[in-house]
């Protein structure tokens, strides 16, 4: 009789996950990021495609790293919107999502982190009772 063993190992490594409130600066920089990314392709359509002075605001919060703002947030809605409705060329399509996706990211990480600080601040003041 023939006997066979067959050893199976098991390793379990615990990761620790950071939250998101401790990971809040590299939220903020992917704000940055992604809103730099969108402007890339955003830049390479004629600025009457978007509302009134909104291409400009976006440009400013990237050059100024400033994309954690209430006036962020409103312009990249605004060129979201429009980029939703526009008449484009079939052949820019593809340019037109990659700066959606981009935008949305950005304005995502944008109201993240403003959640968190709102968040902490309200925390802060509850305390303080």
């Amino acid at each position: 009789m023939v006997y066979s063993s067959n050893i199976h190992e098991i390793t379990l490594q615990h990761r620790n996950q950071k939250t998101d409130m401790e990971r809040i600066n590299d939220l903020g920089a992917n704000a940055i990021r992604h809103a730099r990314t969108s402007l890339d392709y955003l830049e390479e359509f004629p600025p009457d495609l978007y509302p009134s002075g909104m291409l400009t605001v976006l440009q400013k919060a990237v050059m100024n790293r400033n994309v954690l703002t209430e006036l962020f947030r409103e312009a990249a809605t605004s060129i979201l919107h429009s980029l939703s409705c526009s008449d484009v060329d079939p052949s820019d399509f593809d340019t037109i999502r990659a700066a959606q996706d981009a935008l949305s990211q950005a304005l995502e990480y944008s109201n993240r982190v403003s959640d968190l600080v709102a968040t902490e601040n309200l925390i802060r003041k509850l305390k303080k009772f």
